[in-house]
């Protein structure tokens, strides 16, 4: 089982070792408009023409804002797919669906709860944990006491698989919401 990450230490640790790794597999750059809920502004994101990812830690919010989207477009709005925030402190899926966990080897992996969202009925975790159940279980993450599902995404050591599963988990979320609602 693996162990999650609830060190506030850790987490940042593993938070700029995500970064890291996802610009060298992300490796191309270019600002784009970022629409979110009524609102959107001009980022730089990196990416690799098929996914791209952004971050900001939000102190006031106490997470690390990881944002993921298909298909960079410099010349209109892109929309985000989905959203892995880590809490800055602990594992705390009211304030971010995005968790670190370790292996018995100390290699670190990148999970998600499987709470989305995207501002419209239907798209919530409960309908995409019975859609994504489909194509892959949930694992589970000892959380101090408690134990927690995730979905595993990647290792963050490892630049291919990190991408590999990454890209993945993007397009599966973007398809559930296809699928289930018409799209983005």
């Amino acid at each position: 089982m693996l162990r999650g990450v609830i060190n506030r230490r850790e987490t940042t640790r593993y938070q700029k070792l995500l970064e890291d790794t996802l610009s060298k597999g992300l490796n191309l750059e270019v600002c784009v408009k970022i629409g979110r809920r009524g609102t959107s502004d001009i980022r730089p994101v990196k990416h690799n023409r098929t996914v791209w990812f952004t971050s900001e830690k939000r102190n006031w919010k106490k997470k690390f804002w990881n944002v993921f989207g298909l298909n960079p477009d410099k010349s209109k709005q892109n929309n985000i797919v989905v959203e892995i925030n880590i809490p800055t402190d602990g594992i705390d899926l009211r304030i971010g669906a995005g968790m670190f966990a370790v292996d018995e080897k100390d290699s670190v992996f990148l999970l998600h709860s499987g709470r989305i969202g995207g501002g419209r009925q239907g798209i919530n975790k409960t309908n995409f944990l019975a859609w994504y159940s489909q194509y892959a279980a949930l694992v589970e993450i000892k959380n101090g006491t408690k134990v927690v599902e995730g979905i595993l995404i990647g290792n963050i050591s490892e630049k291919k698989d990190l991408i590999k599963g990454l890209t993945k988990f993007i397009k599966d979320v973007n398809r559930f919401k296809i699928e289930y609602v018409g799209g983005l």
